[in-house]
């Protein structure tokens, strides 16, 4: 069974953007951060783009996969064709950091499908879709061993394939334990703040969903 190691772009990237953003000496370079962190600088300064790229050679050393895939999050995406409050909230949580983010995302884009050219890495970057949705599509329908890596709990409802395995990004520590169905029904109850879904009743919370779902 050949290995399929899928990285979550999204994940990846904000956790290398804040992780070189929140580094004291950012600052003494005379560039505004938004600058410093989306484009490479003449100073040899370890940007987010450096960051991220090591740490997928990183994975391909420790792990050895036959493949590599990079689920991206596309343009236009579909959920909001049928909710267009879907996310709205990130907007604003995005404003109150002072990094121009459409030159962020443009210059992931652009990072990630030249990976795609240049390497043996396929970059799944389609308009409508998520990286959510590359991932359960990759899952679904090839019998390689899935190994993904993310942070992101909606992921965990793939845990229903035997061919599917999760890593957290930061610690590389293997997610077990997880209940797919559980996963789905806490959804549905209790909504999901960071995708501005709201829960199915007023306070239907965590513990109200579980007593719920128990007694069901």
């Amino acid at each position: 069974m050949a290995t399929n190691l899928v990285v979550d772009v999204g994940g990846l990237s904000y956790w290398k953007l804040y992780s070189v953003a929140n580094k004291e000496h950012v600052k003494s370079y005379g560039q505004t951060k938004e600058t410093l962190l989306a484009l490479e600088n003449e100073s040899g300064f370890k940007t987010w783009q450096h960051e991220f790229v090591m740490q997928i050679f990183e994975w391909i050393s420790q792990y050895n996969p036959d493949k590599l895939t990079l689920a991206c999050d596309g343009n236009k995406l579909w959920r909001k064709d049928i909710y267009p409050e879907y996310k709205a909230n990130r907007k604003a949580q995005k404003a109150t950091i002072p990094i121009n983010w459409n030159l962020f995302y443009a210059t992931r884009d652009k990072l990630c499908l030249f990976l795609g050219e240049m390497l043996p890495i396929k970059t799944m970057l389609i308009d409508s879709a998520e990286a959510d949705d590359v991932v359960a599509i990759i899952t679904k329908r090839t019998d390689d061993k899935i190994l993904a890596f993310s942070e992101d709990h909606d992921w965990y409802q793939l845990f229903q394939y035997n061919n599917y395995s999760q890593y957290k990004l930061k610690t590389g520590e293997e997610v077990i334990g997880v209940d797919p169905k559980m996963v789905l029904n806490m959804k549905i109850l209790t909504g999901d703040r960071g995708d501005n879904i709201p829960n199915i009743r007023p306070k239907m919370g965590e513990v109200s969903a579980r007593k719920a779902l128990v007694e069901c």
